[in-house]
């Protein structure tokens, strides 16, 4: 069973040392516009590509993610796509509570 990891850019916002080192990213980095950003339909879009060549499960690879007003809108359309079994979030957690995120999941939910 494979899996994809996706992003809605090609570098994280949250400024850790893994992501984003001091020595490449300065005080200065400017974050990439909106208007650059993978749209919620291009993210479903790969992910309905990625399920036709075997790809069961899709991990959402950005906290930044989560400050989108409507992020639930994208799991709903991600987990529309058949052959899609899992869908995953691989994120610091700083942003799940107030997203609503956070707790026991039920049907529907995403699972971080």
């Amino acid at each position: 069973m494979g899996a994809a990891h996706l992003s809605d850019r090609p570098v994280q916002g949250f400024r850790c040392s893994y992501c984003m080192p001091n020595e490449i990213f300065g005080r200065d980095f400017m974050s990439m516009p909106r208007g650059d950003l993978l749209a919620f339909e291009e993210i479903t879009r790969l992910s309905r590509l990625f399920a036709a060549r075997c790809v069961k499960r899709i991990r959402l690879a950005s906290g930044q993610l989560l400050l989108r007003n409507d992020f639930q809108q994208l799991v709903e359309l991600l987990a529309g796509i058949d052959g899609i079994a899992d869908i995953g979030l691989t994120t610091n957690p700083a942003a799940l509570a107030a997203k609503g995120l956070a707790g026991p999941a039920s049907d529907g939910d995403l699972i971080a």
